[in-house]
């Protein structure tokens, strides 16, 4: 049995923790912890200000003394042992591995320190110091092979990122979007495995001169616009430019076109009048890719130049 007045003291007066209690007094963690709540003690905050104070000055001195300076032999030792996961080793949901290693300078409250840091001293033979950080190179948080890392500055390292994210929004785009009259007949055809396929010209008015644009379309997509289009309807195209080559009479033939991913319907044919009357709130008729069936993307993907009809 625990005394209700020395475990008070000792909890809240002198702050100490359930762990501590138990050592001192020869019990077991959970019965100090199950007699806090027969006398209703109150919790204390996970983190009070004295023991904070005391956290904070036990790594002031660590980091006074060792950033910046050589590991002794006894350290790199403990490192090279924590390295290889002797003294726990644990992969949390951030994908970064984790070394118990409580004697590490830059150990979290509970003496777990990132594993990438520890292959890096070890490599360079003496702490990191507070504004450096180590860096995965191929972005794999789990792959830390010395060859994938790299001491960065902080200030390296935040530019790196910033530059990765604006390539990332920047990087290959293809998109267009054309609005115009078609120019010729639609050529309604399908491919060798049945898949429909529409081309035709579109003419766009510039200020001086039209240009005249080839357009391709798939699937149902491609019957729509055979439908209810026809030469001299008024379309808007949004898709992407394509480059491809295709052999005839032995001879390599290049064409650039617009595969037209959305066709959006801006005048009205005889074939689209009910169309249109039935919604006339509807400006135009949509008759876009954006939508497909799970056997339309396989089929388009095996799609190759040799099976196009044109």
């Amino acid at each position: 049995m625990i005394d209700e007045n020395i475990l008070r003291k000792k909890y809240l007066d002198e702050e100490k923790s359930m762990n501590e209690i138990a050592d001192e007094l020869g019990v077991a963690v959970g019965s100090v912890y199950n007699y806090i709540k027969k006398y209703n003690i109150q919790s204390r905050p996970k983190m009070t200000n004295k023991t904070k104070n005391k956290i904070s000055n036990s790594k002031k001195g660590k980091f006074s003394k060792l950033k910046g300076t050589k590991i002794p032999e006894e350290r790199k030792e403990k490192l090279r042992i924590a390295k290889s996961g002797g003294v726990g080793k644990k992969q949390l949901h951030d994908g970064y591995y984790r070394i118990y290693f409580p004697d590490h300078p830059k150990s979290d409250s509970r003496g777990w320190i990132l594993e990438h840091i520890l292959i890096m001293e070890c490599s360079i033979g003496r702490w990191l110091k507070d504004d450096e950080v180590v860096h995965h190179k191929n972005g794999i948080r789990n792959d830390n092979r010395i060859e994938n890392l790299q001491l960065m500055t902080r200030s390296e390292h935040s530019k790196y990122h910033r530059l990765q994210k604006n390539w990332k929004e920047w990087w290959d785009i293809n998109k267009i979007i054309l609005s115009g009259n078609i120019s010729t007949d639609i050529d309604l055809r399908q491919t060798t495995s049945g898949t429909p396929v529409a081309k035709f010209n579109l003419a766009v008015r510039g200020q001086k001169d039209t240009d005249f644009f080839p357009i391709i379309t798939w699937n149902q997509s491609a019957e729509n616009v055979n439908e209810y289009c026809e030469k001299g309807s008024k379309i808007l195209v949004e898709g992407r430019i394509q480059n491809r080559e295709y052999e005839k009479d032995g001879e390599k033939r290049h064409v650039t076109e617009i595969v037209a991913d959305k066709i959006e319907y801006l005048s009205k044919t005889q074939n689209t009048q009910q169309e249109v009357k039935e919604d006339t709130n509807k400006p135009y008729l949509e008759f876009g890719n954006s939508i497909k069936t799970k056997s339309e993307i396989g089929e388009q993907l095996e799609i190759m130049d040799s099976d196009l009809p044109f």
